[in-house]
């Protein structure tokens, strides 16, 4: 096999991959869906991959082919060899290593042999080392490539269409590619490429539609809520103020009495809250214009000053520091003010600018009508073949062993 194929490239990968973190026992996947291993076949992936390491000096004990596990006990037992570090690389299918696999203990390299039909095929076979549990805080993914091949066009289309799940070749597309035509290969670009800019103008369309939502409801339902409680909160700014004209010095009223010093009224605020019921919420007096109500529970008690709106402020064992903490929810309510008002600016802000997102036309509008136009021109053209004159084109060899190999990592 040429030495610049994409499995003699993978071999030289895996090894130095394997060396590298001989000291950490680091594991790798290799992923491939063809050239599994069986029985009367002369040539598979999986065997060349195992010898080629073997001649290299890897113990063949420590590859391992996740088809040879027979039952679920031998699974069990090679992931746990596989966690562990006795084995240091295992060759399976997409389908094999799916759900269930627990080997990313100490995952260093991921391998791509094949694309994987599906484009979400991708992810779940890199979520078998890129996930948590895996004791390595890096993971080399290669992905392994054999230009102006079918490797090619299988990648471009799962990085174009990643949303497209369903993306699924037919027969009549794969004899398209083998074929070598350069109108039906650019027929293939050019529907891939629709397929692309279509998932692209449908994200646009969602996101319009998420920001017309904004600023025709979402945006303005929060700023009628903000005003309304920025409203209730300057009308008991107002109370406040005017009994702190009336009277600056401290002074509040509990259970009918009055008090004018905060250990007094700490001390009495903790008595009430001990004579409370559980559960009860209970109107104990006023504060700056404000009613003062407690509500008590098992894990302690609350304290609420009332007004138009409701300000809770939270009982600490220190009595006199619960007054003080009353005192400062009360004088606080100016700079609370002051936030809502800059929150309401900026849902204005944001509505406004949700408005201009909205206008932008779709990017990508005068590219996809040229490539529909194509798509329409080709397939104008193709129609005066025959399909057997497609088929008839296909070379002997169709399937040839791959010159150039690439991985990217």
């Amino acid at each position: 096999m040429d030495e610049d194929s994409k499995l003699n490239k993978a071999v030289r990968n895996i090894y130095q991959e394997y060396t590298d973190a001989m000291e950490i026992k680091g594991t790798q996947i290799i992923f491939s869906d063809i050239g599994t291993p069986g029985n009367g076949k002369l040539f598979t992936v999986y065997d060349y991959i195992k010898q080629e390491l073997v001649l290299k000096g890897v113990p063949e004990e420590e590859i391992c082919f996740i088809h040879d596990a027979k039952t679920d006990e031998q699974r069990d037992q090679m992931f746990s060899d596989l966690r562990s570090g006795r084995k240091r690389i295992i060759l399976g299918s997409t389908d094999k290593l799916g759900t269930g696999t627990n080997i990313q203990d100490r995952i260093v390299a991921l391998h791509h042999i094949d694309c994987p039909w599906k484009p979400s095929a991708i992810e779940q076979r890199e979520g078998r080392g890129l996930r948590h549990g895996n004791k390595n805080e890096e993971v080399s993914v290669y992905r392994y490539v054999t230009k102006n091949s079918f490797d090619a066009y299988l990648w471009e289309l799962a990085r174009d269409c990643e949303d497209v799940d369903e993306t699924v070749l037919n027969f009549a597309e794969i004899k398209a590619v083998a074929s070598g035509n350069p109108l039906i290969l650019e027929k293939l670009e050019v529907d891939n490429e629709v397929t692309r800019l279509r998932v692209l103008k449908s994200a646009y369309e969602g996101k319009r539609y998420l920001l017309q939502d904004a600023f025709t409801v979402q945006y303005p339902q929060r700023i009628a809520a903000r005003k309304k409680e920025l409203e209730k909160l300057e009308g008991d700014i107002r109370t406040r103020n005017v009994e702190m004209e009336k009277n600056p010095l401290f002074e509040i009223v509990l259970k009918d009495r009055k008090f004018t010093e905060l250990k007094e009224a700490g001390e009495f605020l903790r008595a009430i809250i001990e004579h409370t019921i559980l559960y009860e919420e209970l109107s104990i007096g006023t504060y700056k214009g404000l009613e003062i109500a407690l509500n008590k529970n098992s894990e302690g008690a609350t304290l609420y000053a009332k007004g138009s709106g409701l300000y809770k402020v939270e009982l600490k064992k220190s009595d006199s520091v619960n007054i003080v903490r009353l005192e400062n929810t009360i004088n606080g309510l100016d700079k609370e003010a002051e936030e809502i008002r800059q929150k309401i600016a900026d849902y204005h802000t944001e509505m406004e600018n949700a408005k201009i997102e909205y206008e932008k036309e779709f990017q990508y509008e005068d590219l996809l009508k040229e490539k529909l136009k194509r798509q329409t021109e080709i397939n104008s053209q193709l129609e005066i073949k025959e399909e057997n004159e497609v088929i008839d084109n296909v070379p002997d060899e169709s399937v040839a062993a791959p010159q150039i190999a690439a991985a990217t990592r």
